[in-house]
């Protein structure tokens, strides 16, 4: 069986947009090419309904605070979306 067909990536395109494209199209497939086990029980928790895919642009992304110093107008946007309030002492 050939791997899944991935779409060709267009200038508004991300590689988010495309791997949400790939594992979407994983789910529709009978059977996957030399794909490991853990992608498996992603296919399986969304067919299940357990788990659901949504893009996230990439100014939106929560894990940003956490993995990278944001600029300030950013770092206090992702803290209120978190549900943080700053501290004044």
């Amino acid at each position: 069986t050939a791997p899944p067909r991935i779409p060709q990536q267009s200038e508004k395109t991300t590689r988010e947009q495309l791997l949400l494209q790939k594992i979407q199209s994983i789910i529709h497939e009978q059977s996957t090419y030399n794909v490991n086990i853990k992608y498996h029980y992603i296919r399986e928790a969304i067919q299940d309904k357990a788990l659901q895919l949504e893009y996230c642009p990439t100014a939106e992304m929560l894990a940003d605070i956490l993995t990278k110093p944001p600029a300030q107008e950013k770092f206090e946007k992702l803290r209120e979306k978190m549900g943080l309030q700053e501290v004044i002492e």
